[in-house]
């Protein structure tokens, strides 16, 4: 066996098996073609963000032909009007950087693509395309083609059952929580009302505070932070950097101000800050991105 991996996916390639181009190693025709196809449109740069990023594409001729069917087609499409058609797609091959950068890109690949977004938890693409220059079966090739073949099951569409994902939803009931009770602590403070108990009881309002902080930082927070990670990865700025920056700063110097004793802190105007973003993220498209 030899040391050689493939360029496009990482393969190990026995020796007698290696096919040279452009002074890098395949393992088959088939991840050449796809390094052929990104150097044509000048998509290389998908090999700069992970090494041997690619899947090995595979023959699928004739697999797809029962997108030709009228019927089946209005049920996978999500919108269609004149000639403007919106699919989304479940890839299960999503990965990494690279994955999202090409996908994000197949209008340089394709006439008749006019966007694509990829949402890397549910490892889906949407994709926005004129059916009059392109159909959704040339579409699935060309995903096909490049290793990203879609899994489309007619059996969920037949019987109606979907996979709802209702991460966002129990997100957003944690925030909500955290955040009613966090102002119910803070008001007493904040209002500057003189007490002996709330003098007293201070340091454990403000621990019960910091306590129930934890998880809207923790996990609320999580799709934020996942988002702008990915998004500096991929060079590719988005709104969730500095929504996610200002989440941890003011987070720090909340916490610090209550361990030093210079004030309550500013968790609760935290709290509201964040929930408005957070419900602002729970109302928008679905994106990593990303």
């Amino acid at each position: 066996m030899s040391g050689q991996s493939c360029f496009h996916c990482g393969l190990t390639i026995p020796e007698n098996e290696i096919i040279y181009f452009d002074q890098k190693e395949f393992c088959c025709n088939g991840c050449k073609t796809v390094y052929e196809i990104f150097s044509l449109h000048n998509l290389t740069s998908y090999y700069d963000f992970e090494k041997s990023p690619g899947a090995t594409p595979q023959d699928i001729q004739g697999k797809y032909d029962f997108l030709d069917n009228e019927s089946i087609l209005s049920k996978l499409l999500e919108f269609q009007e004149a000639n403007t058609a919106i699919v989304s797609l479940n890839i299960p091959h999503i990965h990494c950087s690279s994955c999202i950068w090409i996908l994000e890109n197949l209008n340089k690949i394709q006439t008749g693509i006019s966007t694509s977004q990829v949402n890397f938890p549910e490892k889906r693409v949407r994709i926005t395309f004129d059916s009059d220059t392109i159909s959704l079966k040339e579409i699935v090739y060309l995903l096909s083609s490049i290793g990203y073949e879609p899994y489309i099951s007619l059996e969920n569409y037949e019987t109606g059952k979907t996979n709802v994902d209702r991460s966002l939803t129990y997100k957003l009931g944690v925030a909500f929580f955290c955040f009613g009770n966090i102002m119910l602590l803070s008001f007493p403070e904040y209002f500057e009302i003189k007490e002996f108990w709330l003098d007293n009881y201070k340091p454990f309002f403000r621990f019960l505070i910091f306590i129930l902080a934890l998880p809207s930082f923790l996990y609320s927070a999580s799709g934020y932070y996942i988002s702008a990670y990915h998004s500096i990865k991929t060079r590719m700025l988005n709104i969730d950097i500095p929504i996610a920056l200002g989440i941890i700063v003011m987070f720090i110097r909340s916490t610090y101000d209550m361990l030093m004793d210079h004030g309550p802190g500013f968790l609760i105007v935290w709290r509201v800050w964040f929930s408005l973003c957070f419900w602002e993220k729970c109302s928008r498209p679905k994106r990593i991105a990303f």
